[in-house]
């Protein structure tokens, strides 16, 4: 099933994780860094959202907490906008 297919309602966002290793491939393998800062937990994309999201958006890179479901492709998650822990700039 490709994510397009999964439309998030109420305060649900789809997400798919990443790994800050993986956006360093994306980028090239080049890491430009202003302030070292150590983060955990999980992050993500923000690929959809419901109608009752408030401050979270399509294309916002998140850092959040909880549980996700593995694919074939990649890793998708439906979070309550309360999970995201930040938006990362």
């Amino acid at each position: 099933m490709d994510y397009e297919a999964i439309n998030p309602i109420g305060d649900r966002l789809l997400v798919r994780k990443w790994t800050p290793a993986d956006e360093a491939k994306a980028n090239g393998g080049v890491i430009i860094r202003v302030k070292e800062v150590k983060i955990s937990g999980s992050f993500g994309d923000v690929l959809d959202v419901g109608g009752r999201v408030l401050d979270v958006k399509p294309g916002d890179k998140v850092v959040f907490s909880g549980k996700f479901l593995e694919t074939n492709d990649a890793e998708y998650l439906l979070l309550k906008e309360s999970m995201v822990d930040a938006i990362l700039k």
